[in-house]
């Protein structure tokens, strides 16, 4: 008699139940998501698991909407993230913007505007990193900073193809 033996591997997909808190206590939850963060800047991702603790200067989500089946991003500052017992809780210090995928390409006019802004961005940077040799004032310290934010935001909505998402889009 000849044994044959069977192995089963089971992805376990925990969804969680996803909640946002932002500037103003303006609050948003997805009830059935999944939970990753961007990793080094490319198109890598982790998953978030339970029982972890997060905080981010700066951080670009991606949340997979299993309900309405779509794929949302979200570039938010000052982030914390807890997850425990397949609750997200998520507390940031800006407003709230989803982005999504789209098909740019170099025709299209929306990249080019994004190219030229992180162009502009580098250079206002760079002229405030020579000028911070010789000492910058508070409100161009904090510039810098925001500068540096918004190179990171515009960069991935570059290497991504990420644009913001209005809720009239199906």
């Amino acid at each position: 008699m000849k044994m044959i033996m069977i192995t089963m591997v089971v992805f376990m997909n925990h969804n969680y139940n996803i909640q946002i808190t932002l500037l103003e206590n303006k609050k948003f939850n997805i009830d059935n998501g999944l939970l990753y963060v961007n990793v080094n800047e490319e198109n890598t991702w982790q998953k978030i698991e339970n029982n972890t603790v997060l905080a981010y200067e700066i951080i670009l989500l991606k949340i997979v909407d299993d309900d309405y089946k779509k794929t949302f991003y979200l570039f938010l500052k000052n982030t914390h993230i807890s997850v425990l017992n397949n609750i997200v809780k998520i507390q940031a210090l800006n407003d709230l913007h989803f982005f999504i995928k789209d098909g740019l390409n170099k025709k299209n006019n929306h990249k080019k505007e994004l190219v030229d802004k992180y162009k502009n961005i580098t250079n206002n940077i760079l002229e405030l990193e020579a000028k911070q040799q010789l000492g910058l004032t508070l409100s161009e310290f904090l510039d810098l900073d925001n500068l540096k934010q918004e190179q990171y935001i515009t960069n991935m909505q570059i290497r991504l193809n990420l644009v913001e998402y209005k809720k009239d889009e199906k």
